[in-house]
């Protein structure tokens, strides 16, 4: 079912960059360019006043810090008024930066929660991931104050949770799990034209399927038991709101 769907969107992504009449009839155009993106930061300092373990003060107080990074860009390129390509690049560390404290949301708290306990153990317990996701853009409505968008992702993103551990011969090795995610999906927005080249661009919810492949590992040898989750599913909640900025050239 990945392989169908790989293959059907790539067909329909090269179908859509070669057969338009504005790119075959103008040729590339630098002015239909634009990039974007978001990015998230948080820095973390935990001070613990006692030992969980003993239920005794701490004196000094242990005080540690740490901090998470999100990186996302957009390339695209507009076709023509209502038809744009791009692809969308990601990098993070960490996991404070993917979340917010939203005591209302209880996975997002959980999430940022779970985050600012990473921070603090980079070094010991590393958290990278990578996003690559080609899309097509359509706009459903479109005018001088904003655009109305849909955006058709195919997305492969790689993430990589680790430790350094003891590999029962006093070989101390990296060892954890290795996360692929794969996703066609519908995602909505909303750009608004702030001035001639800036747009201040929301997407909520999505509308498509996921596929997240894991699997464990230590050192250089992997191990059989991986999991593979699939789900088809909708979403459109205010909590899944993304913000970013794109400058058109």
């Amino acid at each position: 079912m990945k392989k169908v769907f790989l293959a059907i969107a790539a067909v329909a992504f090269v179908a859509a960059a070669f057969s338009s009449d504005a790119m075959a009839k103008g040729g590339f155009d630098k002015k239909k360019v634009y990039v974007g993106g978001t990015v998230g930061y948080t820095s973390t300092s935990v001070k613990q006043t006692a030992d969980p373990d003993t239920f005794q003060k701490l004196d000094p107080e242990i005080t540690t810090d740490g901090s998470s990074l999100k990186l996302v860009v957009d390339f695209g390129y507009d076709l023509d008024k209502v038809n744009s390509i791009g692809v969308q690049l990601g990098y993070f560390t960490g996991l404070a930066a993917m979340g917010s404290l939203d005591p209302v949301n209880i996975n997002e708290f959980l999430l940022a929660y779970q985050g600012m306990q990473q921070d603090m153990r980079k070094g010991d317990s590393d958290v990278v991931g990578l996003r690559f996701a080609p899309f097509i853009r359509h706009n459903l409505i479109s005018n001088k104050t904003f655009d109305l968008f849909v955006d058709a992702v195919l997305g492969i993103e790689n993430l990589k949770q680790e430790v350094s551990a003891d590999d029962g011969t006093g070989t101390v090795v990296k060892q954890g799990q290795k996360y692929s995610l794969f996703e066609l999906v519908a995602r909505p927005g909303i750009a608004l034209k702030l001035e001639k080249n800036f747009r201040l661009v929301a997407r909520f919810g999505s509308l498509g399927y996921q596929s997240i492949k894991s699997q464990i590992y230590q050192g250089n040898t992997k191990f059989d038991g991986a999991e593979e989750i699939s789900r088809f599913g909708f979403s459109a909640a205010t909590s899944g709101l993304a913000f970013g900025i794109e400058y058109h050239f």
